[in-house]
């Protein structure tokens, strides 16, 4: 009965949160990472984004299904799995993501989704230590930020 909202999420957590979205698709897929045993609660939501290419591992057979999940992770899985529910993530640039003023620490693997992240209205940043908006891309993304970015994915326009 205890939510924690403060509590990281992990990126098993957020691979078995998409799969339950998706009703537990099966796949038939290899996976070639020595730290995801077949048998954990993880391993098939593990196996199912990685087979359809919303989330890849860190290379030399890691993922890390224990790391917590950055928000520019997060951001790129999003966009990946948009992609995958056949959304337009091409976007225009309603938001100027250099106006946040953390934008020049994203990733330039994430720079894209962290657009279209913003652009779309999943994430609107949060407060910085100086009272400016942040986007905190290498940030760990928590319980209840998750859950309000999931839930604005789920009401977003997809059109």
């Amino acid at each position: 009965g205890i939510f924690r909202p403060d509590t990281v999420v992990s990126r098993a957590m957020i691979a078995a949160m998409l799969w339950n979205l998706e009703e537990h698709p099966v796949v038939n897929y290899a996976l070639d990472y020595k730290d995801v045993p077949a048998d954990e609660w993880y391993t098939e939501a593990i196996r199912w984004m990685v087979s359809e290419g919303l989330a890849t591992g860190y290379g030399k057979g890691v993922y890390g299904p224990n790391d917590a999940v950055t928000r520019e992770q997060l951001a790129a899985i999003l966009r990946n799995y948009a992609i995958y529910k056949g959304y337009d993530v091409n976007v225009g640039t309603n938001t100027n993501i250099q106006s946040y003023s953390d934008a020049v620490s994203i990733s330039d693997w994430a720079y894209a989704s962290m657009q279209w992240i913003c652009d779309s209205g999943i994430v609107g940043g949060m407060p910085g230590p100086s009272g400016n908006v942040i986007l905190a891309p290498s940030g760990q993304a928590t319980r209840a930020q998750v859950a309000t970015m999931m839930m604005n994915f789920c009401e977003m326009d997809t059109k």
